[in-house]
This record gives C-alpha cells, structure tokens and sequence, in this order.
C-alpha cells in the first residue's frame, strides 16, 4: 500500500471513532500510554502542529478516554503502515550505502535521492560510471514490482565486489521480480545456484 493511501485509511479511521463513539471495536491494538504520548506527540510535530497538552495530562486523560485510546491505536496502525511502505526504499537506501565506494551514504527520502560524501552533497554526475550504472540497476530493480528486469552483461563499469552481490541485491530488493541477466562475468554468477544459469 503507498503511503498516502495508508495515511488516508488512518484519517478514515480516526474519524470513524471520533464519530461513531459508540461503534469501536475491540480490534484496535492497545498502546501503552506513555508510547501513546510519544506516537501522538512525534505525529503532531510531523504534520507541523503544536501541542498544547502535557504528559501528566495527556496520561490522565488516555487512562480514562476510549475514544482517545481507539484513536492512538489507530494513528498506531498508520505508523506502522508507513513503516511497512517504507521497507523497500529502506533496503534500496541500506545496499546502496554498503555497496558505494568511499564515505558516500545514499539518503532518500520520499521521491528524493541524496548522495553525500561526508557533510558534502554530490549530485549523480558526481559518480563513477560505475556507481551510476549499480544506481540505475537497483532502482529499476526496485520499481520493476512483479514484472521481469533483463539486463545485459552488467559487469561492464562494475567494480568486481560489486558484480558478486549484484544478483542476491536485486533479488532482495524485489523477490517478486523476475531477473534475467546476460554475461560473461564469473563474478556476476558466483552466487547463482547452478540449476538457475543457462549457457547460450
């Protein structure tokens, strides 16, 4: 699910209990109230909103309001929605980290990409070819959902090291997809179990 449908639900479901008092239902999961205080105070300052209570009231109130406690335990199953949506970017972000030459760290954030050497942001071009074309490859990888990637002979431009996790990489960032590649590298196949290469 993206996250603006996960936000969305969450929405529909706050109102759901803000209006029908009286409807809740014992599904909502239950919050410990002082990660409640946190949950709602981190989601108000998220959304830019001020807070006006504090935890002594706040604790008070979540001890004796239902409909307060439905409502963290929803905004409880939205974080945890987001958090969900955001697993595949997470990966993406983590093998991109690990497998970048030098200090560089990869930061992205929504739509966003951020490489950073250091406290110094570098834009693409700033790449080798070879960071450029393991970029290109995890990212197609990534948005490919359950379709197939076909790449042909990926080792050109790829550092050896980087050829050896290419395929367990792009399997663990999509397990869905289908990947066919081509090439001449031993490096590219040494992971790959033997009933999975087809010689041409």
């Amino acid at each position: 699910m993206v996250i603006r449908e996960v936000q969305q639900r969450g929405l529909a479901d706050v109102l759901d209990v803000v209006l029908n008092p009286d409807e809740r239902d014992d599904q909502t999961p239950l919050v410990d109230p002082r990660a409640g205080f946190t949950l709602v105070t981190n989601f108000l300052q998220n959304h830019r909103l001020r807070t006006s209570f504090n935890r002594k009231d706040f604790l008070q109130r979540y001890g004796e309001d239902g409909q307060l406690r439905a409502i963290v335990g929803r905004i409880s199953e939205v974080q945890r929605g987001i958090e969900i949506a955001n697993l595949p970017q997470r990966r993406l972000q983590d093998i991109l980290s690990a497998m970048m030459s030098g200090n560089k760290a990869i930061d992205i954030s929504g739509r966003r990409l951020t490489i950073r050497a250091g406290d110094v942001e570098i834009p693409v071009t700033g790449l080798s070819s070879g960071e450029k074309q393991l970029l290109l490859l995890l990212l197609e990888t990534a948005n490919a959902r359950q379709n197939s990637v076909i790449v042909d002979e990926p080792e050109l431009s790829l550092h050896v090291d980087w050829q050896q996790d290419l395929i367990e990489n792009m399997r663990v960032l999509n397990s869905e997809a289908q990947v066919i590649i081509a090439t001449h590298s031993p490096e590219v196949m040494a992971n790959v179990p033997d009933r999975e290469i087809f010689e041409l």
